[in-house]
């Protein structure tokens, strides 16, 4: 569970981040793969998308949403993972660290759902997650908690023993105003992503 906290709380602190003032160079269009040393995914064909951060162990897109205080974010974290001996060892593993690692005093569980997936030849658990964010950073007013909805995949990579990759896909909104493609849009995602 170490770094599952590491990857929680990076995508809830850089989903608060991109509602401010920054100003990043957006990502070319059409898309070209971006490249890291230890893997190379391609990011949405839309416009806004912006690279927040990339360093040995992470990469971090941003997107603002349509409405005041919405944003999108991608995310890759290479982990180190303990040994399991079946994929429910596995589930579990993940699924325990992500509701463990949560701050329940700013964030809300809604659900949360683990389930057990290949994808590109990667044994990787999927889960689907709300949470209710008490603390947001915002650039409004609105004294409206935000929703957090994330879909992540835990990869285990195919060839080194104990390495990972969680990639996440991200919406953080106010209640009612959902992305209702969000989990179609984090499966191209992750089908983008490849070990390097």
């Amino acid at each position: 569970m170490i770094k599952l906290t590491i990857v929680l709380f990076s995508t809830l602190l850089l989903t608060a981040c991109i509602g401010s003032n920054q100003v990043r160079n957006e990502l070319p269009l059409p898309p070209k793969p971006i490249s890291h040393p230890a893997f190379t995914l391609l990011p949405p064909a839309e416009q806004g998308w912006i690279l927040a951060n990339m360093s040995q162990y992470n990469l971090s897109l941003a997107k603002r949403g349509t409405a005041r205080d919405e944003s999108y974010a991608i995310q890759v974290m290479l982990l180190q993972l303990p040994t399991f001996k079946d994929n429910n060892e596995f589930k579990e593993f993940v699924s325990i660290g992500i509701t463990k690692d949560t701050n329940k005093t700013r964030f809300k569980t809604i659900n949360s759902n683990s389930e057990i997936i290949s994808i590109n030849n990667l044994n990787c658990i999927k889960n689907i997650a709300s949470t209710e964010d008490t603390q947001a950073t915002k650039t409004s007013n609105n004294p409206n908690h935000m929703i957090l909805h994330a879909v992540s995949y835990t990869c285990q990579h195919p060839t080194i023993s104990r390495a990972a990759a969680n990639v996440s896909y991200s919406h953080r909104h106010y209640a009612g105003n959902s992305d209702i493609n969000l989990e179609k849009a984090s499966t191209a995602i992750i089908e983008s992503f490849k070990f390097n």
